[in-house]
């Protein structure tokens, strides 16, 4: 008895297509959001700046030597956490103070046997796969930190406890992989969802706060800032999103393409029809195992170098990351007009990935 809409970028996923709204309902399948519970894009602008390949240079050196990639964790817990949490804008009905999200992480740590220490020194880290940090600039000349990540090793514990719970449930007829909660199961779910969510937007803040002021030395708290999450649950409207992002009347979005061509700037329509939602980006063409065995690292290369991106990370670890494993740029724009306003291009100069 849910509205579900499925947006046009698509593609297969576990549970159900990546790209997938519905309206919650009494029950919740924990597979429907997947792991990377949290997992969004946020940009920043920093103004005009002087971009040029010694800047780029020394960004991917900084990066490299201050923000953990890949399955790397930081030594000890980012510096100042409760000010991060303070200052990045999240709506502060979730955790009254640092010290209640304190509790929840202990309680959810303990409750599904992680290593607290380990979840904590995950703060300010980016991940691997598609996550990425980046340098934009717009038709105003006007350069963007763009930053995509998620909740992390914490996200994918959360996720796989909660479905096992389902799981082992028992539901007759429930086809494998879409066992659902329900009751107060379905109620806990949703309280570790919420602590995983805020996790995530948290750890996007950290990076962001650590390049902003530690490289490029500007007052992180007064930036204009755009986020957009892909994989959650929003409380507020009480929307699914796996693969798909809130698009509210006048809401401001952010989309990204794909490495070569940037992301899109936009503004939500609030089309009910679509959830009031819209695509989370380009959506995979092709499935990683396929990317790698079918593009070729010389043409992958030959198109960030004709876009002229700066990147250290074009290889073959990042091969079935390449714009070629994604859809076309025109359908993703010509897809969006029903549910966003697009307000800019934001085309990319600096690309970092994990990588080797």
């Amino acid at each position: 008895n849910s509205h579900v809409r499925i947006m046009p970028d698509c593609h297969a996923g576990a549970g159900c297509v990546i790209g997938y709204t519905a309206r919650l309902n009494d029950t919740v399948i924990p597979n429907l959001i997947g792991v990377d519970i949290g997992c969004g894009v946020c940009t920043w602008n920093l103004g005009s700046l002087p971009v040029n390949k010694d800047l780029f240079e020394n960004l991917d050196r900084f990066i490299r030597h201050s923000i953990p990639s890949g399955f790397k964790t930081r030594n000890r817990v980012f510096p100042r956490l409760e000010e991060r949490m303070e200052t990045d804008g999240a709506p502060k009905k979730v955790f009254s103070s640092f010290g209640d999200f304190e509790k929840r992480i202990t309680a959810v740590t303990g409750k599904i046997n992680l290593e607290a220490d380990r979840v904590w020194n995950s703060l300010g880290t980016l991940g691997g796969g598609n996550h990425f940090i980046e340098l934009d600039i717009d038709d105003g000349r006007q350069v963007w930190l763009t930053l995509h990540s998620g909740s992390r090793n914490f996200g994918l514990q959360v996720a796989a406890f909660h479905q096992k719970l389902a799981k082992s449930a028992g539901q007759e007829g429930c086809p494998k992989g879409l066992e659902y909660l329900s009751g107060s199961a379905a109620d806990e779910y949703m309280k570790d969802m919420e602590t995983a969510q805020f996790y995530a937007r948290l750890n996007r803040n950290c990076m962001g706060h650590e390049i902003i002021t530690g490289f490029f030395n500007l007052p992180f708290d007064k930036l204009m800032r755009v986020e957009s999450v892909h994989n959650y649950i929003n409380f507020e409207d009480n929307i699914i999103r796996k693969g798909a992002i809130s698009a509210h009347r006048e809401e401001a979005v952010i989309i990204p393409l794909n490495m070569a061509e940037g992301c899109i700037l936009g503004t939500g329509r609030g089309t009910e029809d679509w959830n009031e939602s819209a695509p989370h980006g380009a959506g995979r063409s092709m499935s990683r195992s396929k990317a790698r065995q079918n593009i070729p690292l010389a043409e992958y290369r030959n198109i960030m170098k004709n876009h002229k991106v700066w990147s250290s990370c074009i290889g073959k670890d990042t091969l079935d990351e390449a714009p070629q494993a994604y859809k076309r740029t025109k359908e993703i724009i010509d897809a969006l007009k029903p549910c966003v306003k697009i307000e800019a291009f934001l085309k990319p100069l600096y690309n970092f990935k994990a990588s080797g």
